[in-house]
């Protein structure tokens, strides 16, 4: 609980108790212990901040940003946004921006980029910010690695960390993941399917990108290889 809210908790309950009984006051005093007591939901235990936002078309891109969602758990405080709701105080906000989008003509996707352009260039870089990135395509060979390509690039210009692929030999996700939506054997008539074998890769990012977060926020003795850090920029 913070200082300030506990004070000002404390502050309430000794006005009110002031127009109490004195026979009231035992279970007046075990109310406020308990409540002392409580963790603040504000406060949860969360060690990092992480954004996942995303453009959806069809609800692959959704499908897909749900499995990254649930690879991050509870170990960290996630926001799941909209480009349309999303902002850049959010990407602020954030220790770790996962982005994602389906492939359109081999980019990036219309709304995804109005909403990369509309990150501001002049006023704040986010060395300290992890980026990674996902996208849903139609077919294999379709544009799905130069869109993921795209946005690593877009990360690059703010000189965010990128997250690349599974920490093993010859990673089968090496630029973020992607999924091909419409070749068989992973294509389906189901709407919005995603199949496993991606789900498993973009619940295996969310856990890397927790990994990278919470070792970040570790103090720095207790791990020399751990990357020194740098202030959050402030909102202006």
């Amino acid at each position: 609980v913070s200082t300030q809210s506990t004070w000002g908790h404390f502050l309430s309950v000794y006005f009110f108790s002031l127009l109490l009984p004195r026979a009231h006051m035992p279970s007046l005093c075990l109310l406020v212990l308990c409540f002392l007591l409580l963790p603040s939901p504000a406060h949860s235990g969360a060690q990092g901040r992480v954004l996942v936002v995303y453009y959806s078309h069809t609800n692959h891109t959704l499908t897909l940003a749900n499995a990254i969602m649930e690879g991050l758990g509870n170990r960290v405080e996630a926001r799941l946004l909209t480009v349309a709701a999303a902002t850049f105080k959010d990407v602020l906000w954030a220790d770790a921006v996962v982005m994602g989008c389906p492939v359109y003509n081999a980019n990036i996707a219309g709304p995804m980029l109005d909403w990369l352009d509309g990150w501001d260039y002049a006023s704040h870089g986010l060395t300290s910010t992890y980026g990674a990135a996902f996208a849903t395509g139609g077919h294999l060979f379709g544009g799905i690695e130069s869109t993921l390509r795209a946005m690593q690039a877009h990360m690059s210009i703010f000189n965010m960390k990128l997250v690349v692929g599974e920490l093993s030999y010859q990673a089968q996700f090496p630029f973020g993941v992607g999924a091909p939506t419409g070749d068989a054997p992973f294509n389906s008539s189901i709407p919005g399917h995603v199949d496993a074998v991606f789900l498993t890769a973009g619940q295996q990012l969310g856990q890397r990108i927790v990994t990278l977060v919470m070792a970040d926020k570790k103090p720095s003795a207790s791990c020399a290889n751990c990357t020194m850090q740098r202030a959050k920029p402030k909102l202006g």
